[in-house]
């Protein structure tokens, strides 16, 4: 066996290689020096992909470069066997081993086409380089959008107004500290609640309705409501309230920013107190009275019929040491000490005067000298 094998290596029927240039020198020479330059051109291409290959595990399709290497150095071992029959007639292994060349080369062939698309959409080093600056572009974008949101966000959670997100069905996405701190809810309990958690119930229902159908078109609301905290406690409010729309221009959410008014609820109510009201007995004073006085004659024709309407006017006799007068548009009245004034159609009589709705019919200069001896009369005593 091993002599046949020795026998069909060696060909020994066959001549060299050597025969065909004559043994010429420099013809030798010129064929073996250029075959063995190939055959190191060639061994050192694949030991190079194969360092490649190895370094480079990201690659896609690696098998396509062990397939390269393996028909490169099936090339080089072709010319270092025309270098080995130009002294040896080997030309059964030479040919077994261009055989070996020609199979996988075929292989190659066939399958690089089918994988040249694939190859070629891959992308180059160049458009790696752009794509990388447009990604730190992008990048930087984000980072100031983020640094720009982390603002907002500080702003929002150190903001003394109270702000609440809610979903496009009312429920309660986010809220800030000061809306916590205001009303006695924790996050917790508020994320997923709707904002009638607060509802007091001293609304009127139509607010309510007006502010849905102002939000719910797309449109904004602005308003007072009291609401109850958690601790029962009420408090008024001045909502703003819009709504949030996405790219599309739909309404995703909305936004209600509310500053608690309770402390300015309660000084205009003090100060409307100390305005009608006596300071020491707590009873109606004169400016309510006048008030009330202009809404019913304002409101004649609208809502009252003062034909119909009688006011009595009780006046405790010496409250004051000079006459007080009301003068307005309809009428001019001179009332003093304990009276009494019956207000029928367009006129009031007052101790026999009357005072209608012009003002030729107010006080005389005679008239007016008797009460000023009226006065001097009460001044004396």
């Amino acid at each position: 066996m091993l002599d046949s094998l020795m026998s069909w290596l060696s060909s020994a029927e066959f001549m060299p290689h050597g025969f065909c240039y004559q043994w010429r020198s420099d013809l030798l020479s010129l064929h073996v020096v250029s075959d063995l330059l190939i055959v190191l051109s060639y061994y050192s291409i694949p030991f190079a992909l194969l360092v490649f290959v190895r370094r480079r595990t990201d690659l896609a399709y690696r098998w396509v470069l062990h397939l390269f290497g393996l028909f490169i150095f099936l090339c080089g071992t072709t010319h270092l066997m025309s270098i080995l029959t130009v002294w040896m007639p080997a030309y059964w292994l030479a040919g077994a081993i261009k055989v070996a060349t020609a199979a996988v080369s075929l292989v190659t062939a066939v399958l690089i086409w089918p994988l040249l698309p694939k190859l070629l959409a891959l992308p180059s080093p160049r458009q790696l380089l752009e794509a990388n600056r447009e990604l730190a572009k992008t990048l930087a974008a984000h980072e100031a959008v983020e640094q720009q949101l982390r603002k907002l966000s500080l702003a929002l959670e150190y903001s003394s107004s109270m702000v609440v997100i809610t979903d496009i069905h009312g429920n309660i996405e986010y809220c800030n500290p000061a809306f916590c701190r205001v009303t006695g809810y924790s996050a917790e309990e508020l994320i997923g609640q709707k904002p009638s958690i607060l509802k007091s119930g001293f609304t009127d229902d139509t607010v309510y309705r007006d502010l849905w159908a102002a939000i719910a078109g797309g449109g904004e609301w602005q308003g007072e409501l009291l609401d109850r905290k958690k601790n029962g406690e009420l408090y008024w409010a001045l909502e703003y309230i819009a709504p949030i729309k996405d790219e599309q221009g739909r309404v995703s959410q909305y936004v209600a920013v509310s500053h608690d008014i309770s402390e300015l609820k309660n000084s205009e109510e003090t100060i409307k107190r100390l305005a009608f009201y006596d300071p020491l007995t707590d009873l109606p004073n004169r400016a309510l009275f006048r008030e009330r006085l202009d809404q019913a004659w304002c409101g004649r024709g609208a809502k009252a019929d003062l034909s119909r309407c009688c006011t009595w006017i009780w006046i405790a006799s010496r409250i004051s040491t000079t006459p007080w007068a009301i003068w307005r548009g309809t009428g001019c009245w001179w009332p003093w000490g304990s009276a009494y004034a019956t207000c029928c159609g367009r006129s009031i009589r007052w101790r026999g005067w009357a005072a209608t709705s012009s003002r030729s019919s107010c006080p005389t200069s005679a008239a007016r000298k008797k009460w000023a001896a009226l006065r001097r009369r009460s001044s004396a005593l």
